[in-house]
């Protein structure tokens, strides 16, 4: 049997080097963990890079809209300021139409108040497109 004192002397030292190997697993673990840290502040970094360069590609497209929206806006305008100066361009494709339909002579006169000479030109023309388009449809 072994004298108390030597017990306690290698009790002692076990727990000695049990202390030692649980500080040097915890500096390694410590380290680690700094290593990984950094290399997670590099990456938020970055996306705080690409974040940045999205927002301003953002601005840019946002800036771009609102530029194709005032000009579409002055293209509507004006189309809307030339169809009022040119009222008959309206009665005109609608006597068109009529005509496409196959309306008569009289009935362009009635219903779109051209003169008759201008109806039977229209029915003219439209009749004529008329047969041409059958006759590709054969």
């Amino acid at each position: 049997m072994m004298p108390v004192q030597e017990i306690y002397l290698n009790g002692g030292g076990l727990l000695l080097l049990a202390f030692l190997f649980a500080t040097v697993l915890s500096v390694v673990h410590a380290r680690r963990l700094k290593r990984r840290v950094a290399e997670q502040d590099a990456f938020l970094r970055s996306l705080e890079r690409d974040m940045q360069a999205v927002c301003r590609g953002a601005r840019g497209m946002g800036d771009t809209v609102i530029k194709l929206e005032q000009k579409l806006r002055h293209l509507t305008e004006r189309q809307d300021s030339l169809d009022l100066r040119e009222p008959n361009s309206q009665i005109y494709n609608h006597a068109i139409t009529l005509a496409h339909r196959g309306a008569t002579v009289e009935q362009l006169v009635e219903s779109c108040g051209l003169a008759r000479s201008e109806a039977e030109l229209l029915h003219l023309l439209h009749r004529q497109k008329r047969r041409r388009a059958r006759a590709r449809a054969r």
